[in-house]
């Protein structure tokens, strides 16, 4: 989703949307373009002896709590250890973040499930290889003075968006919870979505956490159903081009990219204070917006969502998915019934969490010297 205007910075490997239309429409290059010539991809990095895989954000900004495990292991040089360059480019919402890989804007996506399952569904050529999040991130705000409890609720009443398309990941969450989306009317309130729900404009609103940590931080009046809670439906996962699937070098990068997530997440695992310092001081912009503390609580709804499955980081619940797969279909939003193997594969998963070093990422983190500010910080009691 398209949740903010791009940032207009440069920090690292973190180039803004807008500085890249810049650096390039001097020669009349848009940013689809970039791909075609190379600008962009898993290639060597030049001089550097590297390998580049650029990560497209799903959100128009790069300046928020939710990639912790990428820049962790950026930052940590966890990832230029395995031989990789690592840029992250912010993106522009809705299907960007399947398109944005396909056209060679970048190498791996982030998207949520509606996206994947859209974008295959019209044909566009990518896989989901990595559960990122293995619990459900949407889910719902209210009004603090709502006598609403359960999503089951929510059939014949009025639910904001942040923008008109978003029905397609609220639908499925409605219809698994047995109410039928097309009693629901929706409204669409762009980025004012949370104060109109606040104000009481709509009965809910489609949130996600992350997002929600931001809210509090910002001390708007809501109360939440956490999808966590309700919904074992599935959430984003990194999506790669399916050609590259293909190619042995190609996924050799991938699967280091994949050993340096794991590595980051070990160290928020082993720290999360400590992750959450890392990512807020290579954010300046959001700093704006949240103190340590409410950075704390955004970094901690995502680490909720990047559990564990069967001891493995990654792995995606095949069953979980197939039943996805079928309520969208039931619902028309794909003309396709899908199998999970259209969708994704978990060939990955083992091979990855056994190569991963994960002993250097638990004593960097032991060892990490914590400022004040986040030396007081409260970890949210989530199960992480």
């Amino acid at each position: 989703m398209d949740e903010q205007a791009p940032v207009e910075r440069l920090d690292g490997n973190c180039f803004s949307r807008g500085e890249l239309l810049r650096r390039t429409a001097g020669v009349g290059l848009g940013l689809t373009a970039l791909g075609g010539l190379g600008v962009l991809g898993a290639e060597p990095a030049l001089g550097k002896g590297l390998d580049k895989v650029t990560f497209l954000s799903p959100l128009a900004t790069l300046e928020t709590m939710s990639f912790y495990d990428i820049v962790v292991a950026n930052q940590l040089g966890y990832f230029k250890n395995l031989g990789l360059e690592v840029p992250m480019l912010p993106g522009t919402g809705g299907t960007n973040a399947t398109l944005g890989i396909s056209q060679h804007q970048a190498d791996l996506g982030w998207p949520a499930p509606p996206i994947i399952t859209y974008s295959i569904d019209q044909g566009v050529p990518v896989k989901s290889i990595w559960q990122s999040c293995t619990q459900q991130v949407f889910g719902f705000a209210l009004p603090l003075k709502s006598k609403i409890t359960k999503v089951s609720q929510l059939g014949h009443k009025t639910i904001g968006l942040h923008n008109e398309v978003d029905y397609v990941v609220t639908n499925p969450l409605l219809y698994a919870q047995g109410v039928d989306p097309k009693t629901v009317k929706y409204l669409t309130f762009g980025e004012l979505w949370p104060q109109a729900t606040a104000l009481g404009q709509c009965d809910a609103a489609l949130c996600w956490e992350g997002e929600r940590g931001l809210l509090i931080g910002q001390h708007i009046p809501l109360k939440y159903l956490r999808g966590s809670d309700f919904s074992n439906t599935p959430s984003n996962s990194y999506a790669v081009r399916t050609s590259d699937l293909k190619d042995p070098h190609k996924r050799d990068v991938y699967k280091r990219f994949l050993m340096g997530v794991v590595m980051g997440n070990e160290f928020a695992l082993a720290n999360m204070r400590a992750a959450a310092q890392i990512t807020y001081d290579s954010r300046p912009a959001l700093q704006s917006l949240l103190s340590p503390q409410g950075a704390m609580e955004a970094m901690a709804e995502q680490a909720s969502s990047y559990q564990k499955v069967k001891g493995l980081w990654g792995w995606a619940d095949i069953v979980a998915w197939q039943q996805y797969l079928d309520i969208i279909y039931k619902l028309k939003q794909t003309k396709h019934h899908f199998k999970t193997s259209d969708i994704l594969t978990n060939e990955f998963v083992v091979g990855v969490n056994k190569a991963a070093n994960v002993t250097k990422p638990r004593r960097d983190a032991k060892a990490f010297k914590l400022d004040k500010y986040f030396a007081v910080t409260t970890i949210p009691n989530y199960k992480y």
